[in-house]
C-alpha cells in the first residue's frame, strides 16, 4: 500500500515574498527579470543549445520555482522537471537590431509567479550560419549563462 503525502508549504524567502508583494501590486512584469541576448554565428546544434539550457534549468532550483497560493498566503514550488520551451523564430534585417527587438519584446511580456516558469528563452534565425538567443530570468542563472557563452565564444 503506497501512501500520498500533501506537498509541503515552504514560505517564501525574503527576497521572494518582496518579488511577490510587488507583483500582486503593480500586476505581472518583467521588470524583476534580466533579460540577456546574444548573436550567435557560425553552425549551432539546436538540440546541443536545448540540451545546456535543459542543464542550466535543472541546476537553479529558482529557475523551476513558483509562487502559487496555498492556504490565501503564497508558497515556493519546486518543480522537480522542467523542459524549457525554445521556440525558433525566422526573422530578416539587421540581427543586432533584431535581437534588441526581441530582448524589448520578452522583457514587456508578463511572467505568471503562480503557474511559471520564471524563466524563457527564444532562438532567433537570422540565416544558416546567423542566430539570436534570447534568455529572460532571475540575476543569478542569468549571470552562469553570460559566462559560459562569453567562455565558448
Amino acid at each position: 500500500m503506497s501512501r500520498s503525502f500533501p506537498e509541503p508549504r515552504v514560505p517564501l524567502s525574503f527576497p521572494q515574498q518582496q518579488l511577490w508583494f510587488l507583483h500582486q501590486l503593480e500586476g505581472t512584469s518583467g521588470e524583476y527579470h534580466v533579460p540577456e541576448g546574444y548573436v550567435l554565428r557560425g553552425d549551432l546544434d539546436r538540440d546541443a543549445l536545448r540540451r545546456a539550457l535543459d542543464a542550466l534549468v535543472a541546476r537553479h532550483e529558482s529557475l523551476r520555482t513558483r509562487f502559487p497560493r496555498q492556504g490565501g498566503e503564497p508558497v515556493q514550488v519546486v518543480e522537480p522537471e522542467l523542459r524549457l520551451a525554445l521556440p525558433v523564430e525566422e526573422v530578416e534585417g539587421a540581427p543586432e537590431a533584431r535581437l534588441s527587438e526581441a530582448l524589448w519584446e520578452e522583457w514587456e511580456r508578463p511572467f505568471d509567479l503562480a503557474a511559471g516558469p520564471l524563466v524563457r528563452a527564444r532562438l532567433l534565425r537570422f540565416g544558416p550560419r546567423s542566430h539570436g538567443l534570447v534568455l529572460l530570468a532571475d540575476p543569478g542563472p542569468i549571470a552562469v549563462v553570460a559566462s559560459l557563452i562569453e567562455a565558448a565564444a
